[in-house]
């Protein structure tokens, strides 16, 4: 009997585990569900605030049948309130700014009604937000990197935020942080912590230079498109340079959120040659206001805020240059003009090689040498079978484009490899698409084969130690002169032979007559 009782005591307790696990989550007199009637919207629209990583939250429940009320404290305990390191002391009306907010304890169903944030809307819902304390942490000993997506989102999630002991704060690679778009116009352009200018990573030696212990990174993306129908609108002016290949452009005004939320203008770069851009400014002559963001109400409306506008009213801006040191390039004297001499070592040989150019080429270029690997001269050497050995042979600019050359003659010096030294034949050949089809001048000077040519591409080096090279692989000539001794070197004599062939026969058939005569008379 006594274990009996423990069996039903066992049971009761695992009935009651899985029914608060199947259950759906309850909140005092309501229960929080996906498709609830009812909405709290928690939104950054009136604070800096991030609830569960977005910037508009949404909690929906039903109220349990027969109750009127419920506790926010039920409603929110689950969440992940970020306010820039500021403590959550209570909760409020979005819209109550005063000194001292009312602390919202409970919520009826007289509280709910049509509202929207954030690009949320409910026909039942309530505008929440926490009340704040009034500062963030200073020398807390815990360092904060907020990833703001700002126009896309990560993993889901408008912002990340790393968050680790100041002391033992490693750097964060931004480049591995790539959001995705929310809008499909926009492409993502990098990350900034000021809008001046981009950063790739953060370490704890940039939570030095700033005066509280966090650190935010906002996405910098540019529109791709212009909506000629939009009436907020803004106009770049290169002011001497260019901008998209412009010399002035008229862009579309837009922000993700909230009229409160900043246009970022550092993927708007002009250009201008012998000048480095300074930034963007309210005047042509910069005596203005340095402008790195832009607010929609001063979009909106310019002319009233004392601004420039262009001819239709649009906001105006102006780039500001700073001059460049100027850079005065002599004119080549004739010694330079005599061309250029370059030289490199082929990658893992002792391979050296050198190229003098009667042509000058692009300064700073480099000689580039590749050796071509056995697998690509298989069918070139099945013609060629004393062919050991070709180099694609290029010059290549400062930015690594190979440079065409072409009509520029060239003295081509190769240092032979160990095992290709000692032969008594060189000749060096120009191969085309896997075919042999020239013969360069080749000679051989120490232990270089050099070589001349108009061109660069790949040269192949032939060594044997015949006497004479086979005329079978020499190039076809119209030579009739040459061709003949050819044709007697190779073809047989046929005159000569039938002579000798007469001759045996005749000893043969003497022979034979002998012979006979000579058994003859043995029997006799």
């Amino acid at each position: 009997m006594k274990n009996k009782k423990i069996f039903y005591f066992i049971a009761i307790f695992i009935a009651i585990i899985a029914v608060s696990i199947l259950l759906p989550n309850k909140a005092n007199a309501a229960t929080i569900k996906e498709d609830g009637e009812y909405d709290v919207i928690i939104s950054s629209i009136y604070e800096y605030i991030y609830t569960n990583g977005k910037s508009t939250y949404v909690v929906s429940f039903d109220f349990d049948e027969g109750e009127e009320e419920v506790l926010v404290e039920d409603l929110v305990k689950d969440l992940d309130v970020f306010a820039y390191g500021r403590k959550v002391l209570g909760w409020k009306k979005s819209f109550d700014n005063s000194e001292k907010p009312t602390n919202i304890t409970k919520l009826s169903k007289s509280d709910f009604n049509y509202c929207e944030s954030g690009g949320v809307k409910s026909d039942k819902g309530f505008l929440l937000n926490p009340i704040l304390e009034e500062y963030g942490p200073v020398n807390s000993g815990t360092s904060y990197l907020v990833i703001n997506a700002f126009m896309g989102s990560i993993n889901g999630k408008d912002i990340e935020v790393i968050k680790a002991p100041t002391s033992s704060f490693a750097t964060v690679d931004l480049t591995k942080y790539v959001p995705t778009s929310t809008y499909s116009e926009y492409s993502f352009e990098g990350w900034s912590i000021d809008g001046k200018s981009y950063v790739k990573s953060i370490s704890a030696e940039d939570f030095e230079k700033v005066p509280h212990d966090i650190i935010e990174v906002v996405g910098i993306w540019k529109k791709n498109t212009f909506d000629s129908n939009s009436s907020l609108n803004f106009r770049l002016d290169a002011n001497g340079g260019t901008i998209d290949g412009e010399t002035s452009k008229l862009f579309n005004f837009f922000v993700p959120r909230d009229s409160k939320d900043p246009y970022y203008l550092l993927a708007h770069n002009p250009k201008r040659e012998g000048y480095k851009f300074t930034g963007w400014n309210t005047k042509a002559d910069g005596t203005g206001s340095d402008v790195t963001t832009l607010i929609w109400g001063e979009v909106r409306d310019a002319e009233s805020a004392g601004l420039d506008v262009d001819e239709n009213k649009f906001l105006k801006l102006y780039a500001t240059w700073e001059k460049t040191a100027e850079t005065v390039t002599p004119a080549p004297t004739p010694e330079e003009n005599k061309g250029t001499e370059l030289s490199t070592k082929v990658e893992n040989s002792e391979v050296e090689v050198k190229v003098e150019l009667e042509k000058a080429v692009e300064e700073g270029s480099k000689l580039q040498i590749v050796k071509v690997t056995e697998e690509k001269i298989e069918e070139v050497k099945k013609v060629e079978k004393d062919l050991k050995t070709v180099f694609d042979i290029n010059v290549v600019s400062n930015s690594g484009n190979i440079i065409k050359i072409e009509d520029n003659k060239m003295q081509i010096r190769i240092l032979l490899e160990e095992d290709l030294r000692g032969y008594k034949n060189y000749q060096v050949v120009y191969i085309k698409d896997g075919k042999i089809v020239e013969e360069m001048p080749t000679k051989i000077e120490g232990n270089y084969i050099v070589f001349e040519t108009t061109h660069l591409s790949e040269y192949g080096i032939i060594a044997n130690n015949n006497e004479k090279v086979e005329e079978t692989q020499k190039p076809q000539t119209d030579n009739k002169e040459t061709q003949g001794v050819a044709n007697k070197i190779q073809n047989p004599q046929t005159g000569d032979n039938v002579l000798v062939f007469g001759i045996i026969f005749v000893v043969a058939v003497l022979g034979l007559t002998i012979s006979t005569k000579y058994n003859s008379n043995k029997i006799k």
